[in-house]
Parts: structure tokens; sequence; C-alpha cells
């Protein structure tokens, strides 16, 4: 059974990218989709653009985290293993 370890320095998302980066519960594919997933969340675009990252928020409202994860490439097999 593997782990995430969400101890970095920096806060959301970098702390979130190196801890799914590092686990051994997924393989090189889904860590891949993984981090192109969520390095394209309301998280990063808030960072750069506060009102827009806050709108693509209200937009998920009616979706489930799976839905959101899956749509643009994240891996539904990671979900499965997490």
């Amino acid at each position: 059974l593997g782990a995430l370890d969400f101890q970095f320095p920096i806060g959301a998302p970098i702390s979130g990218l190196q801890a799914f980066a590092k686990t051994e519960q997924l393989e090189l594919g889904d860590k891949f989709h993984n981090a192109v997933r969520l390095g394209t969340s309301p998280i990063v675009r808030a960072l750069f653009d506060f009102d827009g990252g806050m709108d693509m928020v209200r937009d998920l409202d009616d979706i489930s985290f799976t839905e959101w994860f899956t749509q643009l490439g994240g891996s539904r097999g990671s979900l499965d293993r997490m």
C-alpha cells in the first residue's frame, strides 16, 4: 500500500504535483496525465488570475471530481488505485 506525501516547502499546487510524482501507487503514464490535469486546475489559474480561477471553480459546481479529473486527461486507473 502506497501513500501520498504532500509535505513540501511550497504549497498547492506544487505540493500536490510532487506528491503524485513520487508515489509508488501510479505508473509513469498515470503520473504524466495527472500532472497535466492538475496543472490545468483552477488553483493554478488563480495563482495568475484570481477572478478567472474563481470562474473556473463556479463552472465546476455541477460536476463530480471524477468527471472533472478525467475530462482533460486525468487517469481513471489512477483514481481506482488511489
